[in-house]
């Protein structure tokens, strides 16, 4: 493998998520709407972490390692 991915984030696109942990296997994911995060809880598997909200993202940037750090975030409040 080329790369590993260490993180994904989204907003509430869960569907995309559990499809991506899927096919990347992170070890941490982070679902910033809490509604969302709640309903894919149980469907995460062991050894990926799910953190919710701007804590969870600020927590995954500071404590996932990893070499490169990619971001595109849309729609976050000033």
């Amino acid at each position: 493998m080329i790369f590993e991915v260490a993180c994904l984030t989204v907003n509430s696109n869960t569907d995309l998520l559990l499809e991506q942990i899927s096919k990347f296997k992170p070890k941490v994911v982070v679902v910033r709407d809490e509604t969302a995060a709640k309903k894919i809880s149980g469907k995460i598997p062991k050894g990926c972490e799910l953190l919710t909200r701007e804590d969870g993202l600020i927590k995954a940037a500071l404590e996932t390692e990893y070499d490169i750090f990619m971001v595109r975030w849309l729609g976050l409040p000033d």
